[in-house]
């Protein structure tokens, strides 16, 4: 949103742009603290090595599976990022794709429930809806941190950016300690990490403590995510899709002829 101020003849000799309040800004923030559950308990602390040890064959395929799996969702991010990223950057209207692909989140994390211990029969479908998952996560943050600029002045952005990545780790961290505490227990001894009977009656021989980690996930992000788009203001697109398209599929375009060149890459 923008102010001009105007002298008393009429003209204007001045254009001062207007953020949102403190609400918007915290808002928006609180999608980072949505979000991270997905990386702390999904990707890296629980259902990872969960799958790995107790619905592969054995640990090694399952590391490998779990690779290809997310191998192949970050080449679908990486092909689809500079174009998505342009719509991103052209478009003011970003809640509507945060909200189709959170949507592709929750569903893809909850669908991980089916993961059942010593059943190697789900393991396509369970890897079909960690790469969605991962897929829609990404890019919900994308088009998330496409608001930054609307939100603050240039010189904030780094500190709000920071800020939300921060308040993501402590979220991240909170739902691991609720999961390992209370939920997720041993087969052999029945109790969770703090010594207690798994809430929900969920079952530690069948891993449903593990297990839950998928619709928590899910749970997590509907909860934590409302405020943005409540109190985050949106705006009208800048210019039309199909020229951000065209920067975005020249900008991909660029990026694969420089890559013989990034040796490191």
């Amino acid at each position: 949103m923008t102010a001009t101020l105007q002298t008393g003849t009429g003209e204007a000799k001045a254009t001062t742009k207007v953020y949102p309040g403190r609400a918007a800004v915290i808002s928006w923030i609180f999608f980072d603290w949505a979000a991270q559950p997905y990386f702390t308990l999904i990707t890296t602390f629980v259902f990872a090595p969960y799958f790995a040890s107790f619905v592969a064959s054995d640990a090694a395929s399952g590391q490998a599976l779990w690779g290809f799996a997310t191998a192949a969702a970050g080449l679908a991010i990486a092909l689809l990022s500079p174009l998505l990223g342009a719509i991103a950057d052209a478009s003011g209207r970003r809640k509507p794709w945060i909200a189709v692909f959170g949507a592709l989140l929750v569903i893809g994390a909850s669908a991980m429930w089916i993961g059942k211990p010593g059943n190697p029969d789900i393991i396509p479908m369970l890897l079909l809806a960690y790469a969605i998952a991962s897929v829609g996560v990404e890019f919900a943050t994308v088009f998330n941190n496409a608001m930054m600029p609307t939100l603050v002045p240039p010189d904030r952005i780094g500190r709000l950016s920071g800020t939300g990545w921060a308040t993501g780790y402590v979220g991240g961290i909170l739902s691991l300690v609720l999961v390992l505490g209370f939920l997720a227990a041993n087969a052999e001894t029945g109790k969770t990490l703090f010594g207690f009977t798994p809430l929900f009656g969920l079952d530690p021989v069948m891993h449903e403590g593990d297990r839950i980690t998928g619709p928590l996930t899910g749970l997590w992000f509907i909860i934590f995510v409302t405020p943005m788009f409540l109190f985050t203001p949106d705006y009208p697109a800048k210019r039309p899709i199909r020229e951000a398209l065209g920067e975005g599929l020249r900008d991909l375009r660029e990026s694969l002829r420089s890559l013989p060149k990034q040796t490191s890459l």
